[in-house]
């Protein structure tokens, strides 16, 4: 995977020794290719909190290093020789915060009312008099330089962050009339059609955590109590997936034949890329729905310079249901495909360069 030259070096010493130590031999014995590639430039921290976790693992030196070797970002930290570790991070995480997570608020902010664009600057004692929306968003972004002030809106900013083509503000009985006729052609019941809705919206979040069992903050909130059982959504989640099966059947393939999914701040897990099984293959199962578009340019905002797109080849019998025409985001140009969807690798990771920065494909 793209990794930092140094990092790539460490984990191949330690795959000597061990490889030595198995087979009782010297570890010049033992002999390790390793493939560069200066195109990939490619940094694992994704966040803050994935960031000085990582930082934890470096003595000062490492550190220091980091600031005048990585290439694929510049940090902005002042003297690195005169700082001790903890300075550093501090100063680094700063910069990381007022250089790339300053895009994150701004797409959160397009999709906030006024008023709450307003109590966010009041409440950084900002003064939003006379700005137009615009430069209250830019405002607020500019004023995003610390780490305390990201922790005050990093959660708002992952609830709004993500909805780039604004909702379309329709009731679910005047979408019903507005595509009886499709509706009817597909054959979509009135329980289907309702829970593909309320998918497309924020609900999904709660969904996709009960076919994930993941995480357990979204589990505890859909606990019961006393003799009330948990809400697994057992009937929703049968329309829905009912609903996907009769769309697939009618879903014209993009014309590439593909379609994308956006992770944003996140990366496949490396088991993704270990060869297993009998035929061998690599690759891995979606537990929950899989949402996709047929749009690359959507997928790439929603990984947002610093996550993954995973691009994914589809046939007639290898598509999920589009589900633009019942959806709160009709502009995502989204297909859903239902839990337990495999995924197989038919290539290797690279590296694309995008306005945001840089993802992984």
């Amino acid at each position: 995977l793209p990794v930092s030259l140094s990092r790539a070096k460490a984990a191949c010493d330690g795959l000597c020794e061990f490889v030595a130590a198995a087979a009782a031999v010297g570890p010049e014995a033992v002999q390790v290719e390793m493939i560069l590639c200066k195109r990939w430039a490619f940094c694992r921290h994704t966040g803050v909190e994935e960031l000085r976790k990582y930082f934890g693992e470096l003595s000062v030196e490492t550190l220091r290093k980091v600031v005048t070797d990585d290439k694929g970002r510049e940090w902005t930290v002042g003297s690195a020789e005169s700082k001790d570790h903890e300075a550093l991070s501090s100063a680094m995480a700063a910069s990381f915060v007022s250089k790339e997570l300053r895009q994150d608020l701004r797409a959160a902010l397009s999709n906030a009312s006024d008023a709450q664009i307003e109590a966010l600057l009041e409440g950084w004692h900002l003064d939003p008099r006379g700005a137009s929306r615009p430069d209250r968003i830019e405002q607020a972004a500019a004023a995003l330089d610390s780490e305390e002030k990201w922790c005050q809106v990093v959660d708002w900013v992952r609830m709004y962050r993500g909805r780039i083509q604004g909702r379309t503000r329709l009731g679910l009985k005047a979408l019903m009339r507005r595509e009886r006729d499709t509706i009817a052609r597909y054959g979509l019941t009135e329980s289907e059609i309702a829970a593909l809705y309320l998918y497309t919206g924020p609900e999904f979040v709660p969904m996709n955590g009960i076919c994930r069992s993941h995480p357990p903050g979204i589990l505890e909130l859909l606990r019961g109590t006393g003799a009330t059982p948990d809400n697994r959504m057992c009937t929703t989640l049968f329309c829905i997936s009912s609903g996907l099966k009769k769309l697939s059947q009618n879903t014209a393939l993009p014309d590439s034949s593909k379609v994308y999914r956006g992770l944003g701040r996140m990366q496949l897990p490396a088991q993704f890329w270990v060869p297993h099984g009998n035929p061998v293959w690599r690759g891995g199962v979606e537990r929950a729905f899989m949402s996709t578009t047929a749009d690359k340019g959507i997928a790439l905002f929603y990984a947002n310079g610093r996550g993954t797109v995973v691009e994914i080849s589809v046939g007639r019998i290898q598509i999920g249901g589009g589900v633009s025409f019942l959806s709160m985001y009709p502009g995502e140009k989204e297909i859903t495909f239902p839990p337990f969807t495999c995924l197989e690798s038919d290539g290797d990771p690279r590296v694309e360069w995008t306005e945001q920065g840089e993802v992984v494909v």
